[in-house]
This record gives structure tokens, sequence and C-alpha cells, in this order.
């Protein structure tokens, strides 16, 4: 069964994350959702850590998400906003963008600023929600999301 989640932008900083992130929405087995907020924080936090990398370069990883995840962009969240209540009031963007995608999980590594409301999307750290999919006969062990080699990652999403 599918279900909706949203990704933080703090997820799809590093890039071998991301990308497996994005395969895995890719699988059917969830739908992926962000905003273009999200994706704002995401290109700031990477240019502010990476200098070798241009904001051009940037763009088009965001366009590339945005075409290869089927409705991932979030809309019309911002009137929730207001009435949202976080220990990170810099957060409430994600939650809001979270409950008007009708997302169950929130995909953060800041599982501390998502404190689990009455009714609400959950939290998962990206571990954890990909720790679930590999006792699945249909899915592949996934690759830890903290390793280094990008060739090893490749190779596990490859199989």
């Amino acid at each position: 069964m599918s279900f909706d989640s949203t990704y933080d932008a703090c997820v799809l900083h590093p890039a071998g994350l991301r990308d497996f992130l994005v395969r895995l929405a890719l699988t059917g087995l969830f739908r992926a959702h962000w905003s273009d907020e999200i994706l704002d924080e995401m290109v700031a936090s990477i240019l502010a850590r990476r200098s070798d990398l241009q904001k051009a370069q940037l763009e088009r990883t965001r366009e590339l998400m945005c075409d290869a995840v089927p409705d991932c962009l979030v809309t019309g969240y911002q009137d929730l906003i207001g009435a949202l209540d976080l220990p990170d009031p810099n957060d409430r963007h994600v939650l809001a963008a979270a409950i008007r995608s009708g997302s169950q999980v929130i995909v953060t590594e800041n599982t501390k600023d998502f404190p689990n409301a009455r009714s609400g999307p959950t939290t998962s750290k990206p571990r954890l929600l990909t720790s679930s999919y590999s006792t699945s006969s249909n899915c592949p062990r996934p690759p830890s999301p903290t390793s280094s080699n990008p060739k090893q990652l490749r190779s596990r999403i490859q199989t």
C-alpha cells in the first residue's frame, strides 16, 4: 500500500542521499513531496557549504528532481503556516506542505523539530524510512544513507 511523504531540505542536501530518496520515490512504494520553499532551502544550504558549485547547477538538479517525481511539488500550503507551532518556527513551512499534500511522514534528520501531533504526519529519519523497505521481497536492501562512496551507492541502487 502506498503512502505520502514530504522530504525536508536537510535530507535533500547530501547528493547521495538526495539521489537515493528520489530513486526510492520512483519505485511507487510511496509518493514523495516537497515545496519550492523546501527546494530553496536545499539550494541555499548547499551553496553555503559548497563554494565549488554554482546556483545554475543546483537549479538544474532541482528541475530534474521535479521532472522525475510525479506530483512532487506541493503548493497552496502557505495559509496553514501561521497556525502551526513548532520548536523551530522556520520549519513550519515543511509541516504545512506535509499537511497540504496529505503526507503521513516527514523525512528529516531533525525529528526533534517536528514533535508528533495528535493528527498530523509523523517523522522519520531517512535510515528508518529506507530500512522498512529492506524486508520487502520486491525491493532490494537499500544502501546506507551515510555511505560516502558514490560507486557503492550507485551499484546497490541498481541491484
